[in-house]
């Protein structure tokens, strides 16, 4: 029997020898024929057959593609936020053991921003008798940086509520995705006055507010907050305002506060909307060297700044 491939006649003695398969493996020589025949045979559509081909070729390189432009995107912590990840360590050089109930923090700011400007971000590590240096990592949300600011990363150690050491602020340089600052050295500190070392007495007294929130306020504002020696505390913004408070170390906790009823105009009733929410979310508290008392969430950030 004669067959035609093309314009070729092709005789059957020309096809390899049948021969059973054996389990596993096919004869190269069947292959090889069973290969030509196909592609002679369908030699006419052959741009037609290939062309499913390239476009799923061309969709795998798309695919790797894309897979290596994401893998090029900025760091997120959570998978949806960007994030900038600050690491280093605090140290100092003397020879001088902390005390158990020492508490390292770590901050940025703005640059050149005044110690009572809330940070921008912050963490606390209570060190539990670890001495120095202590290793740090800070996860920043790049939506609380400001493109056309300039950062400072700083830190030091508290013991019982004050600072005892501290790092001069360094420059933080956010335009990659992560930033190692090193070692961070650590001077001393000068310890306040007796009284502050018992929370309730450092505290004690009627502070004016000059911060709450990203809300400045000024003398006219005659923002107040006071502290008694019982576990109470009062002052005013728009209305009168007083509830309890607890402390455990530099810890604080504020009870529900009860405040009169009268209609704020603005910008107050935002200012006093900020100093409630301020209540409820103040974790820490702190007061500088300059005198300066701050509220703290639980990421370090400030909420409240208030001065003598």
């Amino acid at each position: 029997m004669n067959r035609y491939i093309g314009d070729r006649r092709v005789h059957d003695h020309d096809a390899p020898p049948f021969r059973p398969r054996r389990r596993g493996r096919v004869h190269p020589t069947f292959i090889a024929w069973a290969g030509y025949i196909a592609q002679t045979r369908h030699r006419k559509g052959a741009a037609t057959v290939s062309k499913p081909i390239a476009t799923r070729r061309g969709f795998m390189l798309a695919t790797i593609a894309a897979a290596g432009l994401l893998a090029a995107g900025p760091a997120h912590a959570d998978g949806n936020e960007p994030m900038l990840t600050i690491t280093g360590e605090l140290s100092y050089l003397q020879r001088i053991a902390l005390p158990p109930q020492a508490v390292a923090f770590v901050e940025v700011r703005p640059d050149g921003a005044p110690d009572d400007t809330p940070a921008t971000a912050g963490t606390r590590m209570e060190l539990g008798g670890r001495q120095v240096p202590v290793a740090f990592r800070l996860e920043l949300p790049r939506a609380h940086l400001e493109a056309a600011r300039s950062y400072r990363l700083g830190g030091g150690i508290l013991v019982d509520g004050q600072v005892r050491w501290r790092a001069e602020p360094v420059a933080l340089d956010t335009s990659g995705a992560s930033f190692d600052a090193g070692t961070l050295l650590m001077s001393p500190r000068e310890a306040g006055p007796p009284a502050a070392a018992d929370g309730r007495q450092a505290l004690a007294g009627e502070w004016r507010i000059v911060k709450v929130g990203e809300h400045t306020l000024g003398p006219d504002a005659n923002a107040t907050i006071g502290f008694d020696a019982d576990g109470g505390f009062s002052g005013r913004l728009c209305n009168a305002y007083r509830g309890s408070y607890t402390l455990d170390g530099e810890a604080i906790a504020f009870g529900q506060a009860a405040a009169t009823l009268m209609a704020c105009p603005e910008p107050q009733g935002s200012q006093e909307r900020a100093l409630f929410s301020a209540f409820e979310s103040a974790a820490t508290y702190r007061v500088a060297e300059d005198g300066t008392l701050a509220l703290l969430d639980g990421d370090g950030r400030t909420l409240m700044t208030a001065k003598r």
